[in-house]
């Protein structure tokens, strides 16, 4: 008894959605590197849709009941022994193709997501000082000049204020001097227009040295810009290595996707010419069927005439057979390769095939057993009814 499973499609996600990629994966199909998530997205639907394909569903993408079933194999065994209580000793079983169990495709697979985990990074491993430097640049506080900070201001105006008094002490002994050793107020007031003399070039040098200071800011900006400059050089040494090392892990990688794809191609094209082989040999087979039916039937006819002169009644009994038979004797218009391609190129859909094979077989151009064959390789899970 099949299970009922709720509907699936993008957009989906939860436990459900996680179990289904799970069996994805196991079965071979590649569910994108978001790997198991439990969100049914783009590469999700993709596999889904591969996985569609290969077991003669519709590829839509979207995981019904019938997908989920055949994923998990819930109803594959009633499936296999209903088919199989009608099929012929001699008849093999109905090629398929499986990418769990393809060796070429697991192992392109294998290649594939190796390359991508060794998708290269990039360090940035100046960044964080260039963000330091940037930040010192733009934030740098713009050029002042105080004198009673500047350092050499205060040396000469330490020098000067010295000198001063000296030159005051010197003007005042030589007017001493003059009055006979007596200090006077004239002594004092020519001391005090030398020290006020001497202080007075101390504020001539103010200037020079606001230009000292402001060119030391320049340097100062200068000497930023070019580290900066230096760092940024390096920089963008190393994301031009990074993307010479990123461009050549994109080769790799498309190269594996493309080992992936081919190796996927082969195994798929394999089994189209095994599912041809099959249907030549299953062709061969009912021709052969039809060949002793027909003896079947020149055997029963020429019973009916050995016995030499019969009875009205007799003859009226043969000719009832002979009519029967040829009433009840399968009309095979198509062969099974031409009634095949005929219900693939005339629908898109498992479901428009299969009622094109319905109309073959109503309209007398396909056998019975031609039309379960023929189901079963387009639908492995179709059951003789």
């Amino acid at each position: 008894m099949a299970t009922t499973y709720n509907t699936l499609r993008r957009g989906s996600s939860g436990e459900d959605v996680r179990k289904m990629q799970q069996s994805l994966r196991n079965a071979g199909y590649d569910i994108g590197k978001s790997g198991v998530d439990g969100k049914y997205g783009p590469a999700t639907e993709s596999a889904v849709s591969r996985f569609q394909k290969d077991n003669g569903l519709n590829g839509d993408g979207i995981a019904g009941n019938i997908t989920l079933n055949k994923l998990y194999g819930t109803s594959s065994a009633s499936s296999k022994t209903t088919s199989s209580s009608k099929t012929t000793s001699t008849k093999s079983a109905v090629p398929a193709y499986n990418p769990a169990s393809d060796k070429a495709y697991q192992s392109a697979i294998a290649t594939l997501e190796a390359t991508k985990k060794n998708m290269p990074k990039y360090a940035g491993t100046y960044d964080g000082q260039l963000k330091e430097l940037y930040d010192q640049i733009v934030n740098r506080d713009p050029f002042s000049y105080d004198i009673n900070s500047d350092m050499l201001y205060q040396q000469y105006a330490n020098e000067y204020a010295r000198n001063g008094k000296l030159a005051m002490m010197d003007t005042m002994g030589q007017a001493a001097a003059l009055t006979g050793g007596y200090g006077s107020s004239y002594g004092q007031a020519v001391g005090q227009q030398t020290y006020n003399a001497h202080l007075q070039q101390l504020g001539d040098i103010v200037p020079e040295l606001y230009d000292k200071a402001y060119d030391h800011y320049q340097d100062e900006g200068d000497q930023l810009m070019q580290q900066y400059a230096m760092m940024g050089d390096l920089a963008d040494d190393e994301y031009a290595k990074f993307i010479d090392s990123y461009n050549r892990w994109a080769d790799d990688r498309d190269y594996a996707q493309n080992e992936v794809d081919k190796a996927y191609d082969r195994g798929y094209q394999d089994y189209l010419t095994r599912l041809n082989q099959y249907n030549t040999d299953r062709e061969y087979e009912l021709s052969r069927e039809q060949l002793d039916f027909k003896k079947n039937n020149n055997s029963v006819s020429s019973g009916g005439s050995s016995g030499g002169r019969r009875t009205s009644g007799s003859r009226s009994s043969s000719a009832s057979i002979k009519k029967t038979t040829k009433k009840d004797k399968p009309v095979e218009k198509y062969t099974s390769s031409r009634a095949l391609n005929e219900a693939v190129e005339n629908g898109k859909t498992l479901e428009e095939r299969l009622i094109n094979l319905k109309a073959m077989l109503d309209e007398g151009n396909i056998t019975k057993e031609q039309y379960n064959d023929l189901s079963m390789a387009l639908n492995p899970r179709y059951s003789y009814k």
